[in-house]
């Protein structure tokens, strides 16, 4: 059984596997240099295409590759392509803006919970508005992948999504004219601590005085950057927009420089 077990982790880990970052239906960002990264066989060369450009590299002896790729315009959509031992393909890919929505209640608030729901919802059907919400999760350690995949916006995708991210992402559309992607990594009730890396405490000893509100905060401090955030990087993004602040409330003086 053990014999098996390996083989069968060394057979995964040969396929070409790309971060859940990544996938159909999803967007790029313009006008920067672009990470593309996963697994495969340690020692063999991963060839990444996209609109034009190209890049390799060669996976680690834990297996890991990146390629960074040269900036791209916006458009689509088009087939990003990464081949090696194997072939994964993406289809339906755009380049635009790219935005990560996170915070607590006010950013998870969902369009069914809106003002105007029915109509609104009914309304959302915009081909380059792309979805992407992130699966609750906390960890101890950083983590590499989440649940969760790229959905073109419809009536039946942003239903449950981010009231908050949606609306910013359609102001978006209309003012900018190119494709826009949210990427939605939320969980009402939880401190900003929570969301805080372990770097950031370990280079300011004064974080450390700003989450001393209770052996919960504690104890989960840095679990939902680890297991929501941490998976992201170093994805290339235009900007994150933050909605939260009430679970700090009874450590309000600290909340600026947390």
């Amino acid at each position: 059984t053990l014999v098996a077990s390996v083989a069968i982790e060394q057979a995964a880990l040969a396929e070409i596997q790309l971060s859940p970052v990544f996938g159909s239906n999803m967007v790029l960002q313009r006008d920067k240099e672009l990470p593309i990264w996963g697994t495969a066989e340690p020692g063999s060369k991963i060839t990444v295409e996209v609109a034009g450009e190209s890049g390799t590299a060669t996976a680690d002896k834990d297996g890991q590759w990146m390629v960074r790729l040269k900036p791209l315009s916006a458009g689509g959509p088009h087939t990003l392509q990464v081949s090696g031992d194997g072939m994964v393909a993406l289809e339906n890919v755009l380049v635009g803006e790219v935005w990560v929505c996170s915070g607590q209640s006010n950013m998870e608030w969902t369009m069914s919970r809106s003002n105007n729901a029915e109509s609104e919802i009914a309304s959302a059907n915009d081909s380059k508005l792309r979805l992407l919400a992130v699966a609750r999760k906390r960890s101890d350690k950083e983590d590499t992948t989440f649940d969760g995949k790229w959905e073109v916006c419809s009536p039946q995708s942003v239903e449950n999504f981010s009231a908050v991210a949606y609306f910013f992402g359609r102001f978006l559309r209309e003012e900018l004219d190119v494709p826009c992607g949210l990427v939605k990594s939320d969980w009402g009730g939880t401190p900003a601590d929570h969301w805080t890396p372990k770097s950031s405490y370990d280079a300011d000893p004064t974080l450390l005085e700003t989450a001393a509100g209770g052996e919960g905060v504690m104890k989960e401090r840095s679990s939902l950057y680890n297991g929501m955030i941490a998976p992201l990087v170093p994805m290339a993004i235009e900007g994150v927009i933050w909605y939260q602040g009430e679970s700090n409330v009874p450590r309000g003086p600290f909340y600026r420089h947390l």
